[in-house]
């Protein structure tokens, strides 16, 4: 089984090349094996190793990497500003993918509309009636991403009434 303390310091000669040849790999090791035996520092380091997405873990996991300060400060490291730091980092994460979601589903209901409304051309509109359609269509609502013809099923109907068509 082995000791934390010993592991962790083990872990340390390895990264500093203190009678052994520096090694990352071997540091790795040995700082995860004291960390999943308790050891804080330990700990605190794949904390650290998570959150810059080393690559002995692969890239970034800030989910790990804040599981790994909360227990090294669980086991009395003075981690709680990395906690607080990570935490904030996987909020804005989040706000980051969210906003990149809202955006390919808006792409995408743009995209079917437009396919939707291909057919405009058969009309033959004329180019002021085409140029006002396409403006309406980009005055997507950001509540539910949709046009001002989208909202309602009577626009299109309305919208080339008002150019003289009514075989809509």
């Amino acid at each position: 089984l082995g000791c934390p303390e010993g592991q962790y310091a083990l872990a340390e000669c390895y990264e500093q090349g203190l009678g052994v040849k520096k090694d990352a790999s071997q540091t790795f090791r040995w700082t995860a094996i004291a960390a999943n035996r308790g050891h804080p520092k330990a700990c605190a380091c794949m904390g650290k190793y998570h959150e810059e997405g080393s690559e002995e873990v692969e890239g970034q996991n800030l989910q790990l990497s804040l599981r790994w300060f909360k227990k090294a400060v669980s086991l009395g490291y003075p981690a709680e500003v990395d906690v607080v730091r990570v935490s904030a980092l996987i909020e804005e994460q989040k706000r980051l993918e969210e906003e990149e979601r809202r955006k390919r589903e808006e792409e995408a209901r743009r995209k079917a509309f437009a396919k939707k409304w291909k057919s405009l051309n058969k009309y033959k509109l004329g180019k002021k009636a085409t140029e006002i359609f396409e403006f309406l269509v980009s005055l997507a609502d950001e509540k539910n991403g949709c046009c001002i013809l989208c909202r309602n099923q009577k626009a299109p109907a309305v919208f080339f009434a008002c150019f003289g068509r009514n075989d809509v």
